[in-house]
């Protein structure tokens, strides 16, 4: 995991008409879905093609989406359980979540 702030190869951008922050990885393109309500961005589905996992494109995802929030200010709810660990990872984001937030491992 040493590369894990590598995000230089793989490129977000954000696709406020359908919700997701897209990055384009050759022919692949993988997502991080959410829901936004205001002041609250709830993260629901993080999908990366079979073909590009392991690249660093997920995390190149949340670190995005995470950045963004706060840039914003928003108050983000993890529902995606990548969110969930990668934020468990990288404390620094902890604080994006409300205190009365306590994520369900179930979900994915």
């Amino acid at each position: 995991m040493a590369h894990d702030h590598d995000h230089d190869a793989v490129t977000v951008t954000e696709n406020v008409a359908e919700q997701r922050f897209e990055a384009h990885v050759g022919p692949h393109l993988a997502v991080a879905e959410y829901r936004r309500d205001g002041d609250t961005i709830t993260f629901t589905h993080t999908g990366v093609p079979e073909e590009i996992e392991g690249r660093g494109v997920a995390s190149a995802l949340a670190y995005t989406a995470l950045e963004q929030a706060r840039a914003q200010e928003l108050t983000v709810i993890p529902q995606c359980s990548f969110f969930v660990t990668y934020i468990r990872r990288h404390p620094e984001y902890a604080n994006l979540i409300p205190t009365t937030y306590h994520p369900h491992q179930s979900e994915g």
